[in-house]
This record gives C-alpha cells, sequence and structure tokens, in this order.
C-alpha cells in the first residue's frame, strides 16, 4: 500500500490550525482543513521516514511552516492517507501558499469556534476528540 495524501493537525496549547482554501478552488472552494496534499512520490506506508519528509514538505509549502520530519508524531493511517500531529510551544508565523486564503487557530473541543465549511475529514478527527 502506497500514501497519496497526508495530512498535519497542527497545535500550539489547545489551538488547531485550520486553513481555507481560495475562493478559485476547483475540489473545496472556501472550505477550511488541515495543512496537507499530495505526496510527490508513491511512499510506502510502511516507510514512516518517507512519509514524515512528504507530510512536512506539504506542510511548509501551504503555511511556511519548516519542521524536522521526525517532530511529526504519526496519529492514522487510513487507505493510502496519512495523519500526523504538530504539537508548537509558540505560535508559528504563517505563510499561506496561493491554495489558501485565510488561517485561524480554533480550539477542536469547542465546536461553537469552528468554521462553517469544515472538510467531513476534519469534523470526524474534532468530533472524535470530544470525551
Amino acid at each position: 500500500m502506497f500514501v497519496r495524501t497526508t495530512n498535519v493537525y497542527v497545535y500550539c496549547g489547545k489551538y488547531s490550525l485550520l486553513i481555507r482554501r481560495s475562493a478559485t478552488d476547483e475540489q473545496l472552494p472556501l472550505f477550511w482543513e488541515s495543512p496537507g496534499g499530495h505526496t510527490d512520490i508513491l511512499t510506502p506506508i510502511h516507510n514512516l521516514k518517507l512519509v514524515r519528509a512528504e507530510a512536512a514538505r506539504e506542510l511548509e509549502e501551504e503555511t511556511g511552516i519548516r519542521v524536522r520530519p521526525q517532530q511529526l508524531k504519526p496519529m492514522f493511517f487510513t487507505g493510502t492517507h496519512a495523519s500526523f500531529r504538530l504539537d508548537l510551544s509558540s505560535l508559528p508565523r504563517i505563510e499561506l501558499s496561493s491554495e489558501h486564503d485565510r488561517f485561524s487557530w480554533i480550539d477542536p473541543l469547542d465546536n461553537t469556534s469552528h468554521p462553517t465549511r469544515l472538510r467531513p475529514e476534519v469534523k470526524r478527527y474534532f468530533k472524535r476528540l470530544r470525551p
């Protein structure tokens, strides 16, 4: 099995970073999501080093956040998708790619702070966090 997409749930304290797809996006315009995307190489799911490197590359490409791949903690793998968590001690400077037009730090446990147009997989992840 090969990983084709990755995403990273970035946390600073209890807040998680979301980025909004631009209005000109062909797939999900104006939907909020966690940073991630398609891998540049077909990465075997068992090669965690390569999968992390692809996730770190996507994170930097979409947000400007540069980290060492080993800082990404594996969370779950579903089919051809890998999710990671990154915990930061301070808010980073965000430099969005042209694919995104806004960012927000939200409390995933407080669904009143969630944007209304949230990607379904992010909504499911946040729902699993609630007690």
